[in-house]
């Protein structure tokens, strides 16, 4: 693992520091499990998706192993006000639940329907990609 990795790694013991980048879409899936298969399946074929941290105590460097993508790391979040503005609000509570990256590296929550999506008419499909900052702007060596 690079150095500015375990940086990164280190301090979010103490400064959560995931990153959330927000993805919207016109529609809804048909098949919403079919569809976390299909994007599981996807993922898996990124090598960037398929790694965790393996911490290897306090005098060595963690290191970079390789891990399965499984579909609990697509979790389909249930919204009390299945708007727009109910979305922003939930993905600011979203932070609260950072990353143990010895466990996963990244989680894809998923809203939808979504009604009032800037741009689109009917209901939506908002994605919010949470990474650890060590993944997402780390050098990964």
């Amino acid at each position: 693992m690079a150095a500015v990795d375990a940086q990164f790694y280190w301090m979010s013991a103490k400064i959560p520091n995931d990153e959330f980048l927000l993805y919207a879409f016109d529609g809804e899936p048909a098949d919403y499990p079919r569809a976390v298969e299909r994007l599981c399946g996807r993922a898996s074929a990124e090598p960037a998706l398929t790694i965790r941290v393996k911490d290897r105590g306090r005098l060595r460097y963690p290191r970079w192993v390789p891990a399965a993508v499984t579909p609990e790391q697509v979790v389909r979040q249930e919204l009390a006000h299945d708007s727009w503005d109910g979305v922003l609000a939930a993905v600011a509570c979203l932070a609260d639940d950072q990353l143990d990256i010895r466990r996963m590296a990244w989680r894809l929550h998923v809203f939808t329907p979504v009604r009032g999506i800037p741009g689109v008419a009917g209901p939506g499909t908002v994605a919010v990609l949470q990474v650890a900052h060590a993944l997402a702007d780390g050098a990964r060596s």
